[in-house]
C-alpha cells in the first residue's frame, strides 16, 4: 500500500483513533525513553507523524529517497 493522498490519511488516522492519536503516539514516544540527541530510526511508509512525536527529544531526522515507495 502506499500512501498517495497523505492528508487523507492523516484525517483517516485521526478519526481510527477516536481523537486519542496524540495521546497514543506520546505515549510510545514516552516508553522509548529517548534521551536528547538519541537517533531515531522510525521505519514505515507512514507521513513522519511518530517522527515529529519524537523530534522534540531525538537528533534531527531525514528522509532517504530509499525509504520511499516505489511506485506501481
Amino acid at each position: 500500500m502506499t500512501i498517495d493522498r497523505p492528508r487523507a490519511y492523516e484525517i483517516f488516522a485521526s478519526i481510527a483513533y477516536l481523537g486519542g492519536r496524540r495521546a497514543a503516539f506520546t505515549r510510545l514516544a514516552a516508553t522509548a525513553r529517548p534521551r536528547a540527541g538519541d537517533r531515531v530510526l522510525d521505519v514505515g511508509y507512514g507521513t513522519g507523524y511518530l517522527t515529529r512525536i519524537l523530534s522534540p527529544w531525538s537528533a534531527p531526522a531525514a528522509i532517504s529517497p530509499a525509504s520511499t515507495p516505489p511506485r506501481r
